[in-house]
């Protein structure tokens, strides 16, 4: 039996004392590839992967956005790209830690006067 994503992405040991946690704006001007994004890269390059982590609600918003932008699509031809981009996200999310919206996160955001 192959182990399930949460075994394949655990949250990174609380050890860490610096830790990068990418959005969905992050992401985004990664894939666009201007100057933001290459100095986003440039650092992650520059990091110990296990610091760095995303979290569910930003891949809730990539799936929303791609899902969004095949429905948009009028044929099969415009649809592939977008099927690719969707595959790229997911491989991304697969090979990165992803945090949950637990209690914990959900305390440390209204403490910073967001709502949930």
């Amino acid at each position: 039996m192959e182990p399930n994503i949460v075994d394949r992405n655990p949250v990174p040991p609380m050890s860490v004392t610096t830790m990068y946690l990418l959005d969905s704006d992050h992401i985004s001007l990664i894939h666009r590839g201007g100057a933001e994004g290459q100095r986003i890269r440039a650092r992650m390059i520059d990091t110990p992967p296990e610091q760095i982590s995303l979290c569910i609600i930003t891949y809730e918003e990539q799936v929303r956005g791609w899902l969004a932008e095949i429905a948009k699509a009028r044929s099969v031809a415009q649809q592939k790209p977008r099927y690719e981009e969707l595959r790229r996200m997911l491989d991304l999310y697969c090979g990165t830690p992803i945090l949950p919206l637990d209690d914990a996160a959900i305390d440390v955001f209204q403490s910073l006067g967001c709502i949930v």
